[in-house]
C-alpha cells in the first residue's frame, strides 16, 4: 500500500507500475498517455474488483525518492481493499493485459487522447478523471 499526502489529504494506493517502462522514459507526457490508456482498460479487466474501487494516476517514487507516475487503485472502505489481489497477483494480471493489448497499440491509442502531463501529476499526487 502507497501512501500519499498531499493539500492536507491523505490517500492509501495499491501501486501498478507496468513493465513498458523498461522501454519508455517514464516521466515524459507520452508515457503518461500510455498510462492513461492502460488506466482506462482497467475497470473493465477487473470486473470482481468491488464498485468502491478507483483507478487513478498518481505520483510514486523508489527507495531513493526518485518519483514518477504509476496507476493507483483506492477503494472507499476496507472491505474492498481486501478484495484486492495481492501486489505480485495485480501485476501479473496488468501484464497479461498489457500483453493481450500489445503495446504498438497502446502507444497508437496513446497519440490520440489527452490526459494529465507529468508536472501536473508530480505537483498535486493523483489524479482521477472525471
Amino acid at each position: 500500500m502507497w501512501t500519499i499526502k498531499e493539500n492536507n489529504e491523505t490517500k492509501h494506493f495499491f501501486v501498478i507500475e507496468p513493465s513498458f517502462y523498461d522501454v519508455m522514459n517514464p516521466c515524459d507526457d507520452f508515457t503518461m498517455k500510455c498510462l492513461e490508456v492502460l488506466r482506462r482498460k482497467l475497470p473493465a479487466h477487473f470486473t470482481d474488483f468491488p464498485n468502491g474501487c478507483k483507478f487513478g494516476l498518481i505520483r510514486y517514487s523508489d527507495f531513493l525518492e526518485n518519483k514518477y507516475p504509476a496507476i493507483g487503485i483506492t477503494c472507499n472502505s476496507i472491505e474492498d481493499h481486501i478484495q484486492i489481489p495481492d501486489f505480485i497477483d495485480l501485476i501479473n494480471e496488468v501484464e497479461i493485459l498489457i500483453n493481450k493489448i500489445g503495446l504498438v497499440n497502446i502507444k497508437k491509442e496513446a497519440e490520440k487522447i489527452e490526459t494529465i502531463g507529468w508536472e501536473k501529476l508530480n505537483s498535486i499526487g493523483w489524479y482521477f478523471e472525471d
